[in-house]
């Protein structure tokens, strides 16, 4: 199954404030989520889903970068008919929960800025990149938007959609 890749990749997994390549973000790293359907009791936490195609070696490596962080709290392994996953799971933080607050609403501007800085710097975001311009809510990106659109966008708005229920919950049943 081939996972696109969510907002909570964007916004969430940062909190980690570990680089993107330390964990293999081209080659084993599939999604964040804020939640996992067949946990839905665990509360303040988030998960890393992994695909690591039987390269023990590359889980070996993450598993161990992953383990030094503060808010690494377990591992869960899940098996379908074709692929192996692994989901790391972690707290969230106090310093962090209203800026997943934020993120829940959609009010990606209302970011804190050490939080903001936080996303940049692990994604390596400077203002060519249109997580930039959506973070920053720039008249740039309201203007190219209300082009697209057809619409004039106020700059209340946000200037990218609220992220839906169903790409922040992890389904482990829909990786089958």
């Amino acid at each position: 199954m081939k996972v696109k890749r969510n907002k909570s990749t964007f916004c969430i997994m940062p909190i980690l404030g570990i680089g993107r390549d330390e964990f293999y973000w081209d080659f084993y790293y599939l999604n964040c989520y804020v939640s996992v359907k067949e946990y839905s009791d665990d509360k303040n936490k988030f998960y890393l889903l992994f695909n690591f195609e039987g390269e023990l070696q590359a889980y070996l490596t993450v598993k161990e970068v992953l383990n030094k962080s503060d808010y690494y709290e377990k591992e869960l392994l899940h098996s379908s008919i074709d692929n192996d996953y692994v989901v790391f799971v972690f707290n969230i933080p106090d310093k962090y929960k209203e800026e997943v607050k934020k993120f829940k609403r959609g009010e990606y501007s209302k970011f804190s800025r050490d939080y903001k800085n936080l996303i940049f710097k692990i994604h390596k975001v400077t203002d060519k990149k249109e997580l930039y311009h959506i973070i920053m809510k720039t008249e740039k990106r309201r203007k190219r938007l209300s082009l697209e659109l057809n619409h004039d966008i106020d700059t209340d708005t946000e200037l990218w959609e609220k992220p839906r229920k169903r790409d922040l919950i992890l389904i482990l049943s829909d990786l089958d």
